[in-house]
């Protein structure tokens, strides 16, 4: 039972990285901490990002979006 919670988790979480959500969620993190806090964004969006999926699957999002933000 707990593979379908997993299952979904990770259709989540690729819904969150294709669509762009978890971008869109870091970058108005950002503005409102600021450029120099990067690590508190990346924080942030990580917990935001925990709350609906598994840490296997938020890592993969979380993963992309720092090489995104780190550019």
């Amino acid at each position: 039972s707990i593979v379908i919670v997993i299952a979904l988790g990770v259709m989540m979480c690729k819904m969150l990285e294709v669509t762009g959500a978890a971008k869109k969620m870091a970058v108005s993190i950002l503005k409102i901490v600021g450029v120099e806090r990067t690590e508190v964004v990346l924080a942030m969006a990580g917990w935001l990002v925990s709350i609906p999926v598994f840490c296997d699957s938020g890592f993969v999002i979380l993963s992309e979006l720092a090489k995104k933000i780190d550019s």
